[in-house]
């Protein structure tokens, strides 16, 4: 995770050329969650981009990041009810408030897992919504698009050896993390829906993320990713980039092309204490 804490990381591109989260996952959440909606805290807030709309359905939002540089291109942004500090994942020990809900976009592929939970389960109020979403592989309508994406992503020769050890945890759905939610004594009603193009949709309480989108933006959003950074940092002015945009181009007979991404998306309960 080193890359995204360095000064040198893109924050822009990767704030700019995400999938944008749709309206119908804040309604999912909102629909789970019970009682008050005073306090959301967001971990790995990144530069904000589930922060902001989170604000439309609660008093305050925290976001939290451990880049200091994400959080400078949030701040950029910043209102009244919206407060941004640096932190891990796995730290809540600067709250100073309860919250109602504490939610996690695409990042926690980089936490400890079973830190994660207990460290949830001691910050939020009894009855507590814990909710974590993530984004996995983009899948083409293109299958020749999909072998040259799965080529340049983890070929050996290619962005493979550049990825940071958390992307086991991200291509297999966070699927530890979510283990050791269903198990823990300290959550109850947890709903997991995962979104495989593959299976297809099984139900509507799923993270759907679709975007019809320019190669140019594709390769842009590709030149966010850790591995593309760690790769230009021991390679130098090799470009994968330039190869990766002229294979997929070759795919299309125009510039433009849908996305769809398989996807995870978990709420769980926090359950009452007794004293």
């Amino acid at each position: 995770m080193a890359s995204f804490t360095s000064t040198e990381f893109n924050s822009e591109n990767y704030d700019r050329f995400r999938p944008v989260y749709p309206d119908g996952l804040y309604h999912q959440l909102m629909d789970y969650h019970v009682g008050a909606r005073g306090l959301c805290v967001d971990v790995g807030c990144g530069s904000g981009q589930a922060t902001f709309t989170l604000k439309e359905y609660f008093e305050k939002v925290i976001g939290s990041d451990i880049s200091e540089n994400q959080l400078a291109v949030a701040r950029k942004r910043q209102t009244a009810g919206i407060e941004f500090k640096l932190g891990t994942g796995e730290d809540f020990s600067w709250l100073t408030e309860t919250p109602d809900v504490i939610t996690a976009a695409e990042c926690l592929h980089w936490v400890d897992p079973q830190k994660f939970v207990v460290n949830v389960a001691k910050s939020l109020r009894d009855h507590g919504t814990l909710s974590y979403w993530l984004y996995t592989e983009p899948i083409f309508q293109n299958e020749r698009a999909n072998q040259v994406y799965n080529k340049f992503t983890y070929g050996s020769d290619y962005l493979g050896p550049y990825w940071d050890p958390g992307r086991r945890h991200f291509r297999n759905h966070l699927k530890e993390l979510n283990q050791i939610l269903l198990n823990s004594e300290l959550f109850d009603e947890v709903k997991i829906s995962n979104f495989k193009q593959e299976e297809g949709i099984k139900s509507g309480d799923i993270l759907y993320l679709e975007k019809e989108m320019t190669i140019s933006d594709f390769i842009n959003f590709v030149s966010s990713w850790p591995s593309v950074f760690s790769w230009k940092r021991q390679r130098g002015k090799e470009d994968i980039l330039n190869d990766f945009y002229n294979e997929l181009n070759d795919c299309f007979e125009g510039d433009t092309m849908k996305v769809i991404w398989n996807s995870v998306l978990v709420f769980a309960r926090r359950k009452q204490r007794f004293v």
